[in-house]
C-alpha cells in the first residue's frame, strides 16, 4: 500500500460552524499469516491519524498517488466502514441525511457494478477477449469478439485480369494446409468494386459465405480458395506459361519440325484465341489444333523462326483436351 494522504485541497469556508469534525482517524486492515506456529497476523495502516474539519459551504479534496489510503479514508469518514481509530463527529440532522443520501448513492452504484454485465446480440462463439480483468477501457473499445462460425466468411483476392469472370453466387471450394483432407464448400456473396495495391499485385478483393458445420475453420487463419465461376467440359487448353500477350492479343510459340524429322524446329509465333481460364490453363477457342507441340519459355526470349531442339514433349507441352 502507499503511504496516507499527505495533503489535501480546500476552498475558503464562508462560515465558521464545523459541520464534520474528524479526529486522529485510523484505519488498519489485519490478515492473518498461514503456516506460522505462533498465529501471527499482519497489520497494513492504510488510514493512519487523519484530522480536519469541514465547514458548512466549504469543498475538500484529497490529494496522494493511487493505493494511499483516500477512498478508505472517505468511506470512514461517511461511516461505510468502521475505522480501528479515531471519532467522526457531524453537525446535526442535515449532516446525518446528507451522509445517508451519500450511502444510498454509493450503495446503489457498487449495487450497479455487481450486476453489471455484458450480453451478446446474438448467439456465438466468443473467440478475441483483448481486455483483462481490472484493465481500463474508453466508450467504443472492443471488449470481446464474437461470430456465428457456423457460416464464415472469407476474403480472397483476386488478380486483376480475373475479376471479369466473377459472378455471385459461384460455387467456391475452400482448402486449408493445417486439415488437407478437408473441403468446404460456399458461394462468391460480395464482388470486388475497386482494385486496389496489394504488395506488387493489382487485385479485387472478393467475400465469399461459406458453410463451417463442424466449425473446423477458425477466425483469422490463411486459406485456399478455388472459385468455379465458369466449367466447360472436353476444351483444348494449353499452360498459361506458353501464352503471350500483345496489344491485348495473345500468342503462342508453335513447334514446327523439319520436314526431314531430324536436326533442329522452328518455333512459329501463331495467334490464338481463349476462352475461360484456371489458376494454370487457358481454354483454346482457336488457333490451335490439339496434339500441336507449344514451346515453354526458358532462359532466352522465344522469337518467331528461331531455332529450337525439343528435349522435353511433356503432355504439359500440348493443347489437349481437358475438364476446364
Amino acid at each position: 500500500m502507499g503511504s496516507p494522504p499527505r495533503s489535501c485541497a480546500r476552498t475558503q469556508p464562508r462560515f465558521t460552524t464545523s459541520l464534520v469534525e474528524i479526529r486522529e482517524l485510523t484505519k488498519i486492515y489485519t490478515r492473518e499469516r498461514a503456516f506460522v506456529s505462533n498465529n501471527s497476523a499482519e497489520q497494513t495502516r492504510v488510514v493512519d491519524g487523519v484530522s480536519l474539519d469541514i465547514f458548512v459551504g466549504e469543498t475538500l479534496g484529497l490529494v496522494g498517488e493511487s493505493g494511499c489510503g483516500k477512498s478508505t479514508a472517505g468511506r470512514a469518514i461517511l461511516q461505510l466502514i468502521k475505522p480501528t481509530a479515531g471519532s467522526v463527529k457531524l453537525d446535526g440532522d442535515r449532516a446525518t441525511l446528507q451522509v445517508e443520501q451519500l450511502k444510498n448513492e454509493v450503495a446503489a452504484l457498487e449495487e450497479k457494478v455487481r450486476q453489471g454485465r455484458i450480453t451478446a446480440p446474438v448467439d456465438g462463439t466468443l473467440y478475441s477477449l483483448p481486455v483483462k480483468t481490472g484493465d481500463f477501457v474508453k466508450v467504443g473499445d472492443s471488449l470481446a469478439e464474437m461470430a456465428d462460425l457456423h457460416k464464415v466468411r472469407v476474403r480472397a483476392f483476386i488478380d486483376e485480369p480475373d475479376l471479369g469472370g466473377l459472378e455471385e453466387n459461384a460455387p467456391v471450394r475452400i482448402t486449408w494446409d493445417a486439415l488437407p483432407n478437408k473441403t468446404w464448400l460456399g458461394k462468391t456473396e460480395i464482388i470486388p468494386k475497386q482494385v486496389v495495391q496489394r504488395n506488387t499485385r493489382s487485385v479485387g478483393e472478393l467475400l465469399c459465405s461459406i458453410n463451417n458445420d463442424k466449425l473446423e475453420l477458425l477466425p483469422n487463419i490463411n486459406v485456399n480458395v478455388r472459385i468455379n465461376s465458369r466449367e466447360r467440359l472436353g476444351v483444348l487448353s494449353v499452360p498459361r506459361g506458353a501464352v503471350e500477350v500483345e496489344a491485348g492479343r495473345r500468342y503462342v510459340y508453335v513447334v514446327k519440325s523439319n520436314q526431314l524429322g531430324v536436326g533442329k524446329s522452328t518455333l512459329e509465333k501463331r495467334e490464338i484465341r481463349v476462352g475461360i481460364a484456371d489458376a494454370t490453363n487457358y481454354e483454346v477457342v482457336s488457333g490451335l489444333q490439339e496434339g500441336e507441340l507449344v514451346a515453354l519459355p526458358g532462359d532466352v526470349d522465344l522469337r518467331d523462326g528461331m531455332s529450337v531442339i525439343v528435349v522435353s514433349t511433356s503432355a504439359g507441352d500440348y493443347p489437349r483436351r481437358t475438364h476446364g
